[in-house]
């Protein structure tokens, strides 16, 4: 603590998450106030292991001509959140889009924009069904249905872009967005000969 008196800024380095860490962080107040230091500085949470929100994409990998293609789109190490706005882009020359749905109770989709065009489906959603209104941990959010069209290939389905509304307002772009490839093939089914 004697040494504070002689730095510009006087300053701590609080490690980690030191909640029981009040007395250091007094101490060089305490300091600054004594000496007439107009400002204190303070290193906080240095090298605490931070876990990012993200998202998840779970579809099958193939898929049978004119097959009904269920994918969906999950949230985790989320807290706290009472919105999200998701966008998806898939390939237009393989899938058509059916459908976009809640995953789960509580979950509600409030508005959807489809672009037929440039394969792009954008979605509302509001997490209102749940005690506190938002939520938290890891969730199944939405069910994305598309078809297999009539031509064989491989084609992907990705989130753009994903964003997140904390329950005080705070938006949230998720980074590292996924993608899914999915191999649509012709299906021979062979006739048993008895």
């Amino acid at each position: 603590m004697p040494h504070y008196r002689y730095m510009d800024v006087p300053g701590i380095d609080t490690l980690c998450e030191q909640t029981d860490e009040s007395l250091t962080i007094k101490q060089v107040s305490s300091v600054a106030n004594q000496y007439g230091k107009k400002k204190v500085i303070t290193e906080t949470y240095g090298v605490k292991e931070t876990v990012l929100p993200e998202a998840a994409l779970t579809a099958p990998d193939r898929a049978g001509i004119a097959e009904s293609v269920p994918i969906d789109f999950s949230l985790r190490n989320v807290t706290d959140i009472a919105s999200e706005k998701v966008t998806f882009h898939y390939n237009t020359q393989l899938f058509d889009f059916v459908s976009v749905n809640s995953a789960q109770a509580g979950i509600t989709v409030t508005n959807t924009v489809y672009d037929q065009a440039n394969g792009a489906v954008s979605v509302n959603v509001s997490n209102t069904g749940f005690g506190s209104g938002t939520i938290s941990g890891s969730q199944k959010m939405l069910r994305l249905m598309l078809r297999a069209k009539s031509a064989s290939g491989i084609g992907s389905v990705e989130v753009t872009s994903a964003q997140m509304t904390d329950s005080t307002g705070m938006v949230t772009d998720i980074n590292g967005l996924p993608g899914k490839t999915i191999s649509v093939h012709t299906v021979t089914r062979q006739l048993m000969q008895p």
